[in-house]
């Protein structure tokens, strides 16, 4: 129906998932027949994060976080942050979700019924960077477009440190198994 940002997601039974401008989340059987569609209100250009227990966790334009069942498109939660949600979720083991917003927050938010653990604002920046756990799911690492990346305690939302780079961030960090 309109452009396609966002990247495509598989899960383990080869279900394509992704998000469109028309403000709809798809999920394609692997013959390219479609499953089921979820209408938003707004562009989705993150990419869809497939996590246990059928959830599906993808962000919109219109400044919700939507959890959806991945079996059926069924609603199961969703989230309002203050902003556009153009990075994608990550889940750490214990269940939580993050999520960054134009607004500048980074959101923790508790996966079973969608309710706010912690935010963190980087301030007047924005995040279009998607979250990125240290391996031992105790830091949550965030770029922002005012060129820092945030690191902030998993479990607090406190700040641990943060570094100047050079220019805005956009991508997502990636961690590796030392940290």
């Amino acid at each position: 129906g309109n452009v396609i940002n966002s990247s495509p997601t598989v899960d383990e039974n080869g279900i394509i998932y992704f998000g469109s401008e028309d403000g709809k989340v798809y999920a394609l059987k692997q013959d390219g027949t479609l499953k089921w569609s979820y209408t938003t209100s707004g562009g989705v250009a993150t990419a869809p994060l497939v996590a246990t227990l059928s959830r599906l966790y993808v962000g919109s334009k219109n400044g919700k976080l939507y959890c959806l069942n991945s079996e059926t498109g069924d609603t199961v939660w969703t989230y309002t942050a203050g902003d556009q949600i153009i990075s994608s979720a990550t889940v750490d083991r214990a269940g939580r979700v993050y999520v960054g917003s134009i607004n500048g927050k980074l959101y923790c938010l508790d996966s079973e019924i969608g309710a706010l653990v912690w935010q963190y604002s980087i301030g007047a920046a924005r995040i279009y960077s998607s979250p990125a756990l240290s391996s031992d799911d105790s830091t949550v690492y965030v770029g922002g477009d005012d060129g820092k990346v945030y690191a902030v305690n998993a479990n607090t939302g406190q700040l641990r440190w943060s570094y100047t780079a050079v220019g805005q961030i956009y991508g997502a960090a990636a961690v590796d198994s030392a940290g």
